[in-house]
Order: structure tokens, then sequence, then C-alpha cells
């Protein structure tokens, strides 16, 4: 069970070594966070209660990073637990398809300014 987001995998270098090394044990790898945005900022109105982070809530947004987290070779995607963001999670994995490495480096290049959840560094 670990953080598997592409915010974290391109700002934190969080992630991709564990689901390597995860992979090459034939251990199983269940994702959370998929639909993880960033942290709130300091003193930020917090939109959804169940959130410690901002999710992402914009269906085009959500359904990149769903199908990066789905592409990762995970075993399962465990969905957020904010009802609105767990119900658009649901509608996009039914419709999932595996991201193209042009698909992913694009994804990857829009996070330059964001600041992952979790960091390796």
């Amino acid at each position: 069970l670990f953080p598997i987001n592409y915010v974290c995998y391109a700002q934190g270098n969080f992630g991709p070594q564990v689901v390597a090394k995860a992979k090459q044990k034939n251990v199983a790898r269940l994702a959370l966070k998929a639909l993880a945005y960033t942290p709130w900022a300091e003193g930020e109105e917090r939109a959804y209660a169940k959130c410690w982070y901002q999710p992402i809530d914009q269906l085009e947004l959500a359904r990149q990073a769903l199908r990066f987290t789905l592409s990762e070779e995970v075993t399962a995607a465990i969905p957020p637990g904010e009802d609105l963001i767990y119900q658009m999670a649901l509608n996009l994995a039914a419709e999932h398809r595996p991201m193209t490495k042009e698909e992913r480096d694009g994804l990857l290049a829009t996070s330059t300014e964001l600041k992952p959840i979790f960091s390796a560094t």
C-alpha cells in the first residue's frame, strides 16, 4: 500500500524506486493518493473536509492523474475517501486505458510548479 501519484513522482522523487522494487519482488502494489494534487496552503479554506491535501477535482486532470497511477502496473488502486472525489474516481476508472509514454511525459511536465504531498528529497 503506497502513494502512487504523478506530482510525487515528478517533484518529490517519491515512489518510482518503491514500485520498481515491489515489481522486482513480485509483490502486489496497492496504490493510493492517485488524485492528490498538492498540500493546502497555510490558512487556506479546505473545500473537502476529508482531504488533508488538495485533491484533483477538475475532471480532465483527474482522468490523467488516475490513468497515470493505473498505468504504473499497480495491482489495484484505493479510491479517495471524499465522496465527490470518490465517485469521480470510480467513474473514471471504468473508462481507464493505459497512458502512452508521450501522455505520461506531458502530464509529469505539468507539475513543475506544484509541491508534492510526499517527497524523498
